[in-house]
């Protein structure tokens, strides 16, 4: 037969015997080779025996009104809402996550005025049963048009590459992945944004979440004002903590693994090996400035400027930075704006940089890339960048240079550029729109005027940084000329055409477009 999807049989194996150290391994590794046809058969007679239930009550609750209706009631009778994403009741990882979710991290959160609810795509029974099987005080709603995930940016897995893709009624539009997002002040304020983005190393969204009690400590701190600057490096609940906590669901994992003989399954089986023999690992998140500095600048001032800069290390980072600060910040306050540059280094870094740079606008740190996620910025992943080695730096990658003005609280966007990093562009360095010309455009716009002739902007390239920013421009050059590859070759030839050009131009769309 065709290879069977991995989740398929880790669902018999939790539904069924799990393995254990005294059950024959022929028994275990017959449970592992069930049909398909015989899985979506068992799925759908759990669905209907759930759905007659009279104890699955809490999500057939929740499912006469719709998520959105749901938590906006929800928001009104408590201070603080706790959203956790889980993949299904058939995911071991989310089985483990909702009971530690449950005893760490819920009755804490109800003394602090919060509520928790958790949410899967999966149909109203499933939901329910889950809530069941996993013994959770919390109320389970199901979301299968993934209204929720899509509000908070949470990942969704296409139907297709799912386990139950050959369900005719599970997951309509897709499976959100796993989140924990913390919101209070009626949906206006987030105290904690965690979103998953599945890779191989994290067994496609399945490992590596935040540990609830961890989570608890920020979230309090940040919900009663106080300093959060030691409590933003959390736990993980990696492949070693689900082993050490959860070790039935860690064998029917496992198990399942041993069992395959595909280059994919022993890639897997390593990944959860090194994670074991590590012991242990952490996530950085943004301090509550990267949420609350947003906020706060946006009911201060008119208008806001996010800068997003690679690092303290990118010699362009520094001339551009520089230029906002002599050539944007001081016309753009006078209109009622304020600037924040935004990087995914750590604070500590991110300090060096403005103090080094002589900014006076706000810079701040955000490591889980919170800001850049909402806005589009791309990011490159860690091991592209050059703190590639750095265990603290780039947690969840690198947000590329980005300059986005917003206005009328958030509502509206006066100028929206995000660099894709290429090869012409020395991967994200070059090519960003001079901030000057890009006042002028703002200016016009917020004045109603017409932008029609003021879109096509000066090019914050080469030829400009070499002419204004000489000594950075030396640095750059002296380094590829100090390399033998042909990549470094291929960007000194860039950099020089460009100086040949002299100069070149960024189109952006008019306000009517």
């Amino acid at each position: 037969r065709p290879p069977l999807s991995p989740y398929s049989r880790i669902f018999c194996a939790s539904k069924w015997q799990l393995p254990t150290e005294t059950s024959s391994t022929c028994c275990s590794i017959a449970i592992f080779v069930t049909t398909q046809t015989e899985i979506i058969q068992k799925v759908n007679q759990e669905k209907k025996m759930a759905s007659n239930s009279e104890e699955a009550t809490s999500a057939k609750a929740s499912a006469k009104a719709s998520p959105l209706q749901l938590l906006k009631t929800e928001l009104k009778e408590n201070k603080y809402i706790a959203l956790v994403f889980y993949r299904g009741h058939w995911c071991p990882f989310c089985q483990g996550y909702l009971k530690l979710m449950n005893k760490d991290f819920a009755p804490k959160f109800k003394e602090l005025g919060g509520k928790v609810i958790a949410v899967t795509s999966e149909s109203t029974s499933f939901a329910s049963k889950a809530s069941k099987d996993w013994g959770l005080s919390f109320t389970t709603i199901s979301d299968p048009n993934n209204e929720l995930a899509k509000k908070y940016n949470v990942f969704i897995t296409p139907k297709e590459q799912t386990f139950l893709k050959d369900s005719k009624t599970e997951y309509p539009t897709g499976m959100a992945q796993p989140a924990l997002i913390v919101i209070g002040d009626n949906g206006k304020t987030q105290l904690f944004n965690w979103r998953i983005q599945p890779n191989k190393m994290n067994l496609g969204g399945a490992k590596d979440r935040p540990i609830p009690a961890d989570v608890f400590k920020l979230v309090e701190a940040r919900a009663k004002g106080e300093d959060d600057s030691k409590l933003t490096t959390v736990s993980v609940f990696d492949t070693s903590y689900f082993k050490n906590n959860y070790e039935n669901l860690y064998n029917a994992v496992q198990g399942y693994y041993k069992s395959q003989t595909s280059d994919f399954a022993k890639e897997r089986l390593q990944i959860m090996a090194d994670d074991v023999k590590r012991g242990g690992s952490e996530l950085a998140f943004a301090r509550q400035e990267a949420h609350e500095a947003l906020s706060k600048a946006l009911k201060d001032n008119k208008h806001v400027a996010l800068v997003f800069y690679r690092g303290h290390w990118c010699p362009f980072c520094q001339g551009y930075l520089k230029l906002v600060n002599s050539s944007f910040l001081s016309g753009f306050r006078k209109l009622g704006g304020e600037v924040i540059a935004v990087t995914s280094e750590s604070s500590k870094l991110a300090e060096k940089a403005h103090a080094d740079w002589g900014l006076n606008f706000t810079t701040i740190s955000d490591p889980s890339n919170t800001l850049a996620k909402i806005f589009g910025v791309y990011i490159t992943p860690k091991e592209k960048t050059p703190l590639r080695d750095s265990e603290t730096e780039y947690p969840t990658g690198m947000a590329q240079p980005a300059l986005i003005v917003l206005g009328d609280s958030g509502k509206t966007q006066l100028f929206n550029w995000r660099i894709q990093p290429s090869k012409m562009n020395l991967g994200g360095a070059k090519d960003r729109p001079l901030p000057a010309d890009v006042l002028v455009l703002i200016r016009a716009r917020i004045s109603g005027e017409d932008d029609s002739k003021l879109t096509n902007v000066k090019a914050f390239d080469v030829s400009f940084f070499k002419e204004n920013y000489k000594s950075l421009y030396n640095a750059v050059e002296g380094y590829f000329e100090s390399q033998e590859s042909s990549e470094a070759k291929e960007s000194l030839k860039i950099l020089k055409e460009d100086v040949r050009k002299g100069g070149s131009r960024i189109e952006t769309s008019s306000r009517s477009a």
